[in-house]
């Protein structure tokens, strides 16, 4: 690979950010990153171009070999202990650690224990000293539930009930993804207005809590089935899904995808990626992945033993 070459380009990239026009550079003088000179009083290393270094050799290369001290009192990296603020907010309004995934990704790379990406993920915020600094910037904690958020809902005619998978399939090549349903409700005819137009206020309540969905009930048999059910029931707000529901048939999308992983995190103490909601979109198929996983795990530290 081309050292050179990557090092020139995360370079440039920090001079970039440095100067992006955002509240910072409003609020701070920050005047001196202009010069480029600047950038060349501080060593960049990208730790990221070894993937089989673990975090501990990082860190013991950086105290034996350059004279740096880890901080110790600015929260999680070398940002200001507001980061705790931002932790805790993000954890509350959008109900998962805004650092979960880039710490799976230590993980997968190597960079760190899967024990250790939980515990610093888990860490106790300093919910005095959090509320503190909230007081003193102005903001304002709200109440917001991270499963209140608002569901586009599509109300369609036909002659007979099309399947939501079928529907999702069509809009997907239509519109971006951000602007398809997550449900759908089928009517006989749309009630109009004497103007000719659609009566919004006219159309039929969408029970949420119960989406339609197009296979037969099935009741979780396994312990892990149980946890995935509860944790999908929590998050899409359903109130019974069985193991062969389809997770976008249940209205779900990218942030409950996150915040599922999240919790599985949380419940089963596993790493897995977001894409694996979409790759395996049952409880069933998902619970028999999560299983083999586990059972190659165990299987891998007696070896080791």
């Amino acid at each position: 690979m081309d050292v050179k070459g990557i090092d020139e380009i995360i370079l440039n990239a920090r001079k970039a950010y440095h100067r992006v026009d955002d509240a910072v550079n409003k609020l701070l003088d920050t005047s001196m990153f202009a010069d480029d000179q600047v950038f060349e009083k501080v060593q960049f290393i990208d730790f990221y171009r070894f993937n089989n270094v673990s975090m501990d050799d990082m860190m013991q290369y950086l105290e034996q070999r350059l004279p740096w001290t880890r901080p110790s009192d600015t929260g999680r990296s070398t940002n200001c202990l507001i980061n705790q603020l931002g932790i805790y907010v993000h954890k509350k309004e959008q109900g998962y650690s805004n650092y979960a995934f880039p710490y799976s990704w230590d993980v997968r790379l190597g960079h760190k224990t899967r024990q250790g990406a939980l515990d610093e993920i888990n860490e106790s915020i300093d919910k005095d000293e959090v509320h503190r600094m909230m007081r003193e910037i102005g903001y304002t904690e709200t109440d917001r539930h991270p499963e209140d958020e608002k569901h586009l809902v599509a109300f369609y005619t036909a002659p007979s009930r099309v399947s939501q998978a079928d529907l999702r399939s069509h809009l997907s090549g239509l519109v971006p993804e951000y602007m398809v349903p997550s449900y759908f409700r089928h009517l006989e005819t749309l009630p109009m207005t004497s103007n000719g137009k659609v009566d919004r206020k006219a159309l039929p309540d969408l029970n949420i809590e119960q989406p339609a969905v197009d296979v037969p009930y099935v009741a979780p048999s396994t312990e892990i089935e149980q946890v995935l059910s509860d944790i999908w029931t929590e998050v899409l707000q359903v109130n019974q899904i069985g193991i062969n529901d389809n997770f976008l048939d249940l209205g779900g999308n990218s942030l409950s995808a996150i915040r599922i992983i999240a919790r599985i995190e949380d419940n089963l103490k596993l790493v897995l990626p977001v894409n694996s909601i979409f790759e395996k979109p049952s409880i069933s198929v998902l619970g028999g992945h999560i299983e083999e996983t586990i059972l190659a795990m165990l299987e891998a530290h007696k070896e080791r033993e």
